[in-house]
């Protein structure tokens, strides 16, 4: 696998046997169909389809920057996901790791910003081609980044620069969640105010809200409804107890209590023990 990525990394940088050209501003990145095109759909659309795309074997991307179309590149050449913005085009290799690397809690709030939009680009691109592991693999990375080392002016810089480039639900969602959990902060900066992009996420984190609101309505529901029947069956038990004239612990003589225990299974177990002794005097499942 490693011989792979290496032969990989070597036909993109050399462009050798190259059989198309992807430009991008003043940058043109030679590409193999082969690759590129068995793993976008959008590519392999593009060269096959009556496009003019298809006869001058060039596609343009004009939507995002030379770096983050040469981090898909070596995505797919290589397998391998680039975890930190490249200062240039030649020292990608540089910023890869196998896995998500953790936080740096103490890179300054221009390293952090830049980070969190590289993730946030990835994610777009790879939306824009429809490379799905791409797409996952920066959606973790930025999900694990926001919740490490939250940053309200990082995800201010996060949303301006991304918001508007994918429709994609799964990094919606992400981002709606993430300002849910703090809305507060973020609402004091005047986000959501109806005079920047990030009005078009609002929706999506207002439904976060409404079903983290349901949620808890439905916990306090439950436990409502839980500590009800323990009240009922602790005075059932209470009047059972005094109808056959029992007052004290058979085992020590102090006074009995009645201790209440509810199972997940809808059945009300009542373990009646004694204060005292912690001894168990009896144990009655009620049917609830």
């Amino acid at each position: 696998m490693a011989n792979l990525a290496l032969m990989g990394e070597r036909l993109l940088s050399s462009g050798d046997y190259s059989d198309l050209t992807i430009v991008c501003k003043d940058h043109e990145f030679r590409v193999h169909k082969s690759i590129v095109c068995a793993q976008s759909p959008v590519l392999a659309a593009a060269m096959k389809g009556p496009f003019k795309e298809a006869s001058t074997n060039t596609f343009h991307v004009e939507e995002f920057g030379p770096s983050t179309v040469k981090c898909m590149l070596y995505y797919m050449y290589t397998g391998k996901y680039v975890e930190k913005p490249p200062s240039s085009l030649e020292n990608i290799d540089d910023q890869v790791s196998e896995s998500t690397s953790g936080s740096d809690n103490n890179c300054s709030a221009e390293t952090r910003s830049r980070t969190w939009v590289h993730h946030g680009l990835l994610t777009c691109i790879a939306d824009f081609f429809d490379v799905p592991d791409l797409r996952k693999m920066s959606i973790a990375a930025l999900d694990k980044l926001i919740q490490d080392d939250w940053s309200a002016d990082a995800f201010c810089d996060l949303l301006c620069k991304t918001i508007d480039r994918t429709s994609d639900h799964d990094f919606y969602f992400l981002l709606a969640t993430r300002a849910a959990d703090h809305l507060g902060e973020l609402t004091k900066r005047e986000l959501f105010s109806g005079s920047d992009p990030s009005d078009e996420l609002a929706p999506a984190v207002l439904r976060v809200c409404v079903q983290r609101l349901d949620a808890l309505q439905s916990d306090l529901k439950t436990a409502n409804e839980r500590a009800n029947r323990r009240t009922g069956v602790t005075e059932a038990i209470h009047s059972l107890f005094d109808s056959l004239g029992i007052e004290n612990c058979r085992h020590c003589g102090t006074p009995i209590s009645c201790g209440v225990n509810l199972r997940e299974s809808g059945l009300i177990t009542q373990i009646m023990s004694c204060t005292a002794c912690c001894r168990r005097l009896a144990r009655i499942i009620v049917d609830a």
